[in-house]
């Protein structure tokens, strides 16, 4: 069984992970956050979940086939943003503004996992990058500072579109490319 999932990575990963440190430095007194390690910064534009080892091949053949095309595009930063759970943060990190691209790849990976009878998220997709995940909240005041801080970005482009494999272990998730898709390397 192999654990999927369908990101882009970004050509600025210094910028993003000053920005993760700068809210690691927000957050450092009183709550708890998982940080989300630099090299693992992405945008997760389909989850796939568990699949066999079969298919996982099958999927990697089709995603190449279908993707090998892909062009360079940036995102708008559009705001920091909270996941909440019943009124209560989970989730930090940035959003994008969606663009006619994102909706493009995210149809075409809805079309190509339907193949293979997997079925889209029920959310509604919300193009972001996490930063960290919420263990232990001492007070909502860091958080009214942090959805209202701005960072100074504009733009970030799209480095990669990838296909990873996904591996839960005690100390954190670690992040294996199966495909890369390189929109500077493929017109």
């Amino acid at each position: 069984m192999k654990r999927l999932f369908v990101a882009i990575k970004f050509n600025e990963e210094e910028q993003l992970a000053l920005l993760c440190n700068q809210s690691k430095q927000l957050f450092r007194k009183h709550t708890k956050i998982k940080w989300v390690e630099e090299q693992n910064l992405h945008l997760t534009l389909f989850f796939i979940g568990e699949v066999e080892n079969e298919t996982a091949l099958k999927i990697q053949n089709e995603f190449e086939q279908r993707f090998k095309y892909i062009k360079p595009v940036s995102l708008e930063y559009d705001g920091n943003f909270i996941f909440y759970h019943k009124h209560i943060p989970k989730v930090i990190g940035i959003r994008f503004k969606s663009n006619e691209y994102l909706t493009f790849l995210k149809q075409e990976l809805n079309d190509m996992m339907k193949k293979f009878k997997i079925h889209e998220e029920e959310r509604n997709f919300i193009p972001h990058l996490t930063f960290g995940r919420v263990k232990q909240i001492a007070s909502m005041n860091e958080f009214d500072t942090y959805i209202n801080l701005q960072f100074p970005i504009t733009f970030i482009t799209v480095s990669v579109l990838c296909l990873f494999e996904s591996t839960l272990n005690p100390s954190g998730p670690v992040y294996t490319p199966l495909i890369e898709l390189n929109p500077d390397s493929n017109h």
